[in-house]
């Protein structure tokens, strides 16, 4: 047996396991664009993680809403969507709270500013 096959094998791991190299790589990746390879695998799980997140911040933030709404219905509206993204993963794509969520980000896509 070849004494150097567990050292290739332990370097093939961390280059390209989920190991410290991996993570620090995804790391670097996401903060240098944005995203990174990992988060690609899944896109709309990642994307659906980060407007359930951010839709939130700016819930509990309450610095500024639109102009043709009133603050409490800004509120419900960022309510609703980060709900539904947040539970995007567990429901059925169709499910009436997903479909609504939908509905309101593309509605209000332009108002997500803080």
């Amino acid at each position: 047996m070849n004494a150097i096959w567990p050292v290739r094998c332990w370097v093939y791991r961390l280059r390209n396991g989920r190991g410290p190299v991996f993570r620090l790589r995804m790391g670097w990746q996401r903060a240098r664009r944005g995203w990174s390879v990992e988060d690609t695998w899944s896109f709309y799980d990642y994307l659906a993680r980060v407007i359930a997140g951010g839709t939130k911040e700016l819930g509990e933030r309450k610095i500024g809403y639109p102009m043709e709404l009133t603050p409490e219905r800004w509120d419900e509206i960022l309510r609703t969507i980060s709900e539904g993204f947040a539970a995007y993963g567990d429901l059925d794509i169709m499910s009436p709270e997903v479909v609504e969520a939908l509905k309101l980000f593309g509605q209000y896509f332009p108002n997500l500013w803080d």
